[in-house]
């Protein structure tokens, strides 16, 4: 494997006033850590402790440090791997210090006569007892500085802590060289090559090899060893299947030689009730919180010490770690080690641990999709359920398997898949069809007293298919709520709300209004945000039907009631809708103000969909507003969360506005490729409006792009006229005129077609040269003019393909009489002549002589026929 040029590699050399010290390999990354030991030296701290995990570096780190500082002062290295109190801890030191034999309170003296050194302590993490001993030890030998590295903080007074965390990962979106900055990857590379494995490109697997991983170096060296027999291909795939591959090093001391032993001693310092808390954490996929961890406490031995007080001292220890927010975290090897545990040491509580994991993460998800279906208070619930999205899943996985069949009754098992189910569904973290045959499976075996999880298996079935363009389907499972008569009133409104959206979505936009009308009768008038939800629905849809007046009453009414309720991001809703009636009114600053302001809510809310919706529609706002440059920025911006929505009309609304950007600022491939992603995210199903929406968003980039324009505009013209002057019952005109979001795209093709009219070609060329049309001229024939025929088809593809290109008279000769030999000075009068001949036909103006050879003004528009 090869490492890139620019990898950040700090040398080690091991000078003469370093004594003890290990042999160790080149220090890769790190600069910013080894940057903060120096800092902290030099500013006056005589206490460092380098914290972290089983096999993040510490010792290595520690090396490079002292080397730094070994000019100014002496260092000495003292290994403490086989030490385990205080007088082991000071013969050890004395053997280092070459004064072997002397007593223990000899260690004070020992050290003040050191001068201005530096004492590395490494793996000290078993001594931590000890800590005090090394504030006196500091007081006595007042030019003395220690680096200790160890696995847990020793909590002294004077103790600085440089925490080291794994190594940088690829970044998003992943490319060459995203993958090739990251310093993991250039960790595997180098202890790649040092291994002898042969050159591998694959660094997309490398990529995934080091993500599972984690980004630990040990790990990586490990795992890199392993290419010699594997290709990063082999070895992400074996890595992903949690097949044993990290072992076999020959790394020393023996503890280390596999990262399972490097973690097993830090088992071994752990008190009976933290191995407890560790092995039951293993069961959490990803990350997970305190309360999810005091529930799975529970199947375990009872402790009197408290789940926060466990999980600080095992995050002191480095065997948790800080995840997103605040959340926590295990490293994959640790949680691999620990589940081993859990499954040998603590089998006996193993399935109650893992039935109380899923029983924590079902009642997380019914709160969660109470939420989503506007049941309860819609808070900001969604992102800590999708932070905690593995965890549905794995709970799902223990439920349909035989240990949760044993223990938990058959009811309990139907009433936890349901709500996991529908939670993943709405998030959406599951395919909608997979969410889709669970559920339908589930209702085919439902018990009859479960009525409340009946409800929420219809209406994530409305979703799923919904999300699949599965129009008609979707409706049947609202119906079965409607039509019910012991269904409550708010589950009704709930299910009268998706019907609404769908039924605008699919172009019916009067028949949402009749729905949302009826979810207003349904709640009598209550103070809950079901209620101003509608009535910004009824906002949007008289907005849709051109009711301004009254869309910016209800639309008014509905951001009040929602700020009442302290709702802010369900307030956004409405002010996104007051920002598009300002828009529509090319009220651009007003409109600036309301999207912006929403979007931050949606954001902080976790609400993605929202947030890459309204991000476009945000872009779409600045692009005809005229502002290119943040239309562009804002379409960036939702894009990132459009990945973790199902694809519809916020990707077509987005991909479709870039490319009419694109198309506009002259990209044309950019544009096209953006119109296939917005085409791809309708699907085999695309809903009435996102059809509609799509064909104009279309005509609007071929208007604008040179190539396309002149075949494209009879059909633009054709397609914009139909849908603002239709003719009977036009489906596609009556969407287009009745929704905000179509007629937007409208305006951009009246633009499109407004610039396509002012800006004829000035030039039209037929097929092969075969004759050409100035602007409002008379066709000029050359069919029977071979050579001006050939030398124009030249100049014309040239301007096409590459703008302001010169062809030089040999280009010329070579268009005009392929396969002709001629002098050159005869070459040059029979180009000269040719020119001079289709100037005289009319094309002066247009034939221009620049750096010796000829050129079509490419300020000037041109269409070659096809």
């Amino acid at each position: 494997m090869s490492l890139p040029a620019h990898q950040s590699v700090i040398p080690i050399h091991a000078p003469g006033r370093m004594t003890g010290f290990p042999r160790s390999t080149p220090l890769i990354g790190r600069s910013a850590e080894l940057g903060r030991v120096g800092d902290l030296f030099e500013s006056g701290h005589r206490l460092i402790t380098l914290l972290g995990p089983p096999g993040i570096g510490k010792t290595r780190l520690a090396v490079c440090a002292a080397e730094q500082h070994s000019l100014r002062r002496r260092a000495w290295f003292c290994d403490l791997s086989n030490q385990r109190d205080y007088e082991e801890l000071c013969r050890q030191l004395l053997a280092t210090l070459a004064e072997p034999g002397r007593p223990h309170t000899a260690v004070a003296e020992v050290l003040a006569s050191l001068g201005s050194a530096l004492l590395v302590l490494d793996n000290f993490e078993q001594l931590v007892e000890s800590a005090p001993t090394l504030e006196q030890w500091l007081a006595d030998a007042p030019a003395l500085a220690l680096l200790v590295t160890t696995r847990e903080r020793l909590a002294t007074e004077s103790e600085s802590v440089v925490e080291l965390r794994p190594l940088s990962l690829p970044q998003s979106p992943v490319t060459r060289q995203s993958v090739l900055e990251s310093e993991a990857v250039q960790l595997f590379l180098e202890r790649g090559a040092a291994s002898g494995a042969t050159t591998d490109e694959d660094l997309t697997s490398v990529a995934e090899i080091v993500r599972q991983l984690d980004g630990i170096p040990l790990a990586i060296e490990l795992a890199a060893a392993r290419t010699r027999v594997l290709s990063s291909e082999a070895l992400a795939r074996h890595l992903a299947e949690g097949r044993a591959l990290l072992s076999l090093s020959k790394r020393t001391p023996t503890r280390h030689r596999t990262l399972a032993d490097a973690i097993a001693w830090s088992w071994k310092l752990l008190t009976l009730q933290e191995r407890h808390a560790l092995a039951a954490c293993s069961v959490f996929t990803g990350c997970f919180g305190v309360d999810a961890v005091e529930r799975v406490l529970t199947a375990l031995p009872v402790s009197e010490t408290s789940a926060l007080e466990i999980l600080a001292a095992l995050r002191d220890k480095s065997l948790i770690h800080r995840g997103p927010g605040d959340s926590l975290d295990m490293y994959a090897s640790v949680r691999q080690f620990a589940r081993e545990r859990l499954e040998t040491e603590f089998a006996e509580a193993e399935t109650q641990t893992r039935a109380a994991h899923a029983r924590h993460f079902a009642d997380l998800a019914q709160r969660f999709v109470r939420s989503r279906l506007l049941l309860t208070p819609a808070g900001t619930l969604q992102p800590d359920v999708r932070l905690y999205s593995d965890n549905l899943a794995a709970a799902l996985t223990f439920l349909e398997s035989a240990g949760a069949v044993t223990i938990l009754p058959a009811e309990e098992r139907w009433r936890l898949r349901v709500e996991l189910h529908a939670a993943l569904a709405f998030l959406p973290a599951l395919a909608a069809e997979r969410s889709e045959h669970a559920l339908k499976e589930l209702l085919a075996v439902a018990p009859q007293a479960a009525s409340s999880q009946h409800a929420t298996a219809y209406l994530a079935l409305h979703h799923a298919t919904a999300a699949r363009g599965l129009y008609d389907e979707a409706l049947s499972w609202s119906s079965r709520l409607l039509d019910d008569e012991q269904t409550p009133a708010d589950v009704k409104a709930s299910a009268l709300l998706r019907v609404g959206i769908l039924q605008r979505e699919h172009g019916r936009p009067r028949d949402a209004v009749l729905s949302h009308e009826r979810a207003t009768t349904l709640l009598q008038g209550e103070a809950s945000q079901l209620a101003a939800v509608h009535l910004a629905c009824l906002g949007r849809l008289h907005g849709d039907l051109r009711n301004f007046e009254e869309a910016r009453r209800l639309d008014v009414e509905a951001e009040a009631r929602c700020e009442r309720l302290g709702e802010r991001w369900l307030s956004a809703l409405a002010s996104s809708n007051l920002a598009q009636l300002e828009q529509e009114r090319e009220r651009f600053d007003r409109a600036e103000a309301l999207l912006e302001r929403a979007i931050a809510r949606f954001r902080d809310a976790g609400e993605l969909q929202y947030e890459s919706l309204y991000a476009a529609i945000c872009g779409g706002l600045y692009l005809e507003w005229g502002k290119q440059d943040l239309a562009r920025r804002w379409y960036a911006l939702g894009e990132r969360p459009l990945e973790l929505v199902p694809p519809g009309i916020p990707q077509v609304l987005l991909y479709g506005g870039r490319a009419v950007l694109e198309a506009e600022a002259g990209n044309a491939r950019d544009a096209l490729e953006q119109l296939q992603r917005a085409e791809r995210s309708l699907g085999h199903r695309p809903s009435a409006t996102g059809s509609v929406l799509l064909a104009l968003l279309r005509a609007s980039v071929e208007l604008s792009t040179p190539t396309l324009a002149a075949q494209a505009r009879e059909d633009a013209r054709r397609r914009f006229d139909a849908a603002t002057r239709p003719v009977g019952n036009d489906a596609d005109a009556t969407v287009a005129m009745n929704n905000t979001d179509t007629r937007f795209a409208l305006r951009l093709l009246q633009r499109a077609l407004q610039r396509s009219e002012e800006r004829q070609p000035a030039l039209r060329v037929a097929r092969e040269g075969i004759s050409f049309v100035l602007r409002d001229g008379d066709r000029v024939d050359l069919s029977r003019r071979a050579s001006l025929r050939r030398l124009l088809a030249a100049l014309a593809r040239a301007q096409i393909e590459h703008p302001a290109a010169v062809l030089s008279v040999d280009d010329l000769l070579s268009a005009g009489w392929p396969g002709q030999r001629v002098q050159p000075e005869a070459a040059a009068t029979r180009v000269r002549v040719a020119i001079a001949t289709l100037r005289k036909l009319g094309l002066q103006e247009l034939l221009l002589t620049r750096d010796g050879g000829y050129l079509l003004d490419p300020d000037e528009p041109l269409h070659i026929d096809e």
